[in-house]
C-alpha cells in the first residue's frame, strides 16, 4: 500500500481547514506535511497555513498536543500497515493446515478441540486491491480501523470447542430508492466507501436497479433501487474468565460455520434446548397447551424443524 503524497495531505488539511473548520485536525495535518515532506511547496504552505491558525482564537496547547500524537502515528501509513500484517500472519500460523478454510477475508481451522478464526487473515493478499484506489479520507479511516482491531483488540481467536454456545445470523437487507438527473445533475457512487465500509464491517449497498427517461429533460431521470446488506453472523463464546464474547463476522461465514460446527447452529442448539426442558416437565393432561403447539407450528413453518419432529412433540404435548 502506498503512502499519500505530500499534495494529497495537504489538500486534506486545506479541506479540514476552510471547508469543514474542523481547525484542530487541520492543524494535525498540517502538521504532518511539515514533518514529512520537508523542502517541498506543500511543506512552506503547511507553515504559513498552521500560523494562521495559531493566531485564531479557538487555539489552545491542545492543538499542539493532538497534532504531535497525529503526525508521529499516521507520518508511515505505509508500515502501519506492514506492522498490522505481520502480526495477523504471525497469529494464523498456528492454525491446523489441514481443515485452513478461506471465506473472503475471513479464515477458519479446527482441529478436535479448538475453532481457528481470524476475520483478518486474507487482508495481506487483497490489500493493495483494497486500499490503494481509496481517497486519503478513506485510507486513514481503513487503517484507523485496523488499528483498534488487531491491536487493540486481538483479532486471532483459538475457542474450545466445548466454549461455543452458539452462532447465529443477524440482520436483514432492506432497500432505498434513489432519483437522478433531470435538470443536468449527476449522481455518482463512491466505490471506495464501499472498499472502506467492506474492511471496517460496515454497510455495504450494491446498485441493483433499472432507468427510466421521458426524453424532456437534458439527463435522463434515472431510478436506482440501492440494496444495504445489513446481515451479519454472531459466533458467541464462553472466555476463560466465564464473561461471553459475541464474535462479529461476515454474512458469507454462516455456511462455513455450518459445515465446521454445525452442532452450534443457532436454531439447532435451541430445539435440543426446548426438548430437553420439556421432556423433564410433567404433562398436565387437565389443559391442552394451546401456546406451546402455536409455537412448535411457527418453528415449523419456518423450517427449523421438520415435521417429523413437529409430529413427536405434538403428541407429547397432548400426552397421546
Amino acid at each position: 500500500m502506498k503512502n499519500p503524497t505530500a499534495e494529497q495531505w495537504y489538500d486534506r488539511a486545506y479541506r479540514l481547514h476552510y471547508k469543514i473548520k474542523d481547525y484542530k485536525e487541520a492543524y494535525a495535518n498540517y502538521l504532518l506535511v511539515l514533518r514529512c515532506f520537508p523542502k517541498t511547496k506543500e511543506s512552506d504552505y503547511a507553515f504559513q497555513q498552521m500560523s494562521n491558525i495559531r493566531r485564531m482564537n479557538v487555539y489552545s496547547d491542545d492543538f499542539e498536543t493532538y497534532a504531535d500524537s497525529f503526525a508521529s502515528r499516521y507520518y508511515d501509513i505505509e508500515q502501519m500497515t506492514n506492522d498490522i500484517l505481520y502480526r495477523i500472519k504471525a497469529g494464523i500460523e498456528s492454525f491446523p493446515k489441514e481443515s485452513f478454510v478461506e471465506c473472503d477475508m475471513t479464515v477458519f481451522s479446527k482441529d478436535e478441540n479448538y475453532l481457528y478464526c481470524c476475520a483478518y487473515g486474507k487482508l495481506e493478499e487483497q490489500i493493495d486491491y483494497l486500499i490503494d484506489p481509496l481517497d486519503i479520507d478513506e485510507k486513514i479511516g481503513v487503517v484507523k480501523s485496523l488499528m483498534d482491531n488487531v491491536f487493540l483488540n486481538d483479532p486471532i481467536h483459538i475457542i474450545p470447542l466445548n466454549n461455543i454456545i452458539y452462532f447465529q445470523e443477524k440482520g436483514d437487507i432492506s432497500y432505498s430508492t434513489s432519483i437522478s438527473g433531470g435538470g443536468g445533475g449527476s449522481k455518482s457512487m463512491s466505490i471506495g466507501g464501499a472498499i472502506a465500509g467492506k474492511l471496517m464491517f460496515g454497510d455495504v449497498g450494491a446498485i441493483i436497479g433499472s432507468r427510466a427517461g421521458t426524453g424532456v429533460h437534458i439527463n435522463e431521470i434515472k431510478s436506482e433501487a440501492i440494496e444495504h446488506d445489513n446481515r451479519y453472523v454472531v459466533l458467541r463464546y464462553e472466555k476463560k474468565n466465564g464473561s461471553y464474547c459475541d464474535l462479529q463476522l461476515e454474512h458469507r461465514c454462516y455456511g462455513i460455520l455450518n459445515e465446521l460446527i454445525p452442532e452450534k447452529e443457532y436454531s439447532h442448539v435451541s430445539l435440543k434446548r426446548v426438548k430437553k426442558e420439556e421432556a423433564e416437565m410433567p404433562l398436565n393432561n387437565k389443559e391442552i397447551p394451546v401456546e406451546q403447539l402455536r409455537q412448535l407450528k411457527s418453528l415449523l413453518d419456518e423450517g427449523i424443524i421438520t415435521q417429523e419432529d413437529f409430529d413427536l412433540k405434538k403428541k407429547q404435548l397432548l400426552g397421546i
